[in-house]
């Protein structure tokens, strides 16, 4: 678990959640996380995050392991 004090969120002139927002954006457009996760560390909803990547301009490669992934997600969720 990652702490930033208030201090540093004062500092940068951000709330916690912008901060976890760029911080997802860096890390899936850097390849280290999968979409999944930085979805996830954004605390967002699918739809609202691939608005932000799109509204950044941030393309996406998705994997054969991120197909596999978004899959069984939509199974587990009875969406597919």
């Amino acid at each position: 678990m990652l702490t930033i004090s208030d201090q540093w969120l004062r500092r940068a002139d951000m709330t916690e959640a912008e901060i976890r927002k760029e911080l997802a954006l860096l890390l899936l457009e850097r390849q280290r996380i999968s979409f999944e996760e930085a979805r996830e560390l954004a605390e967002m909803g699918t739809l609202d995050f691939l608005a932000l990547i799109k509204e950044r301009g941030i393309e996406l490669e998705f994997t054969i392991e991120d197909l596999e992934h978004d899959l069984q997600t939509l199974r587990r969720l009875n969406q597919l």
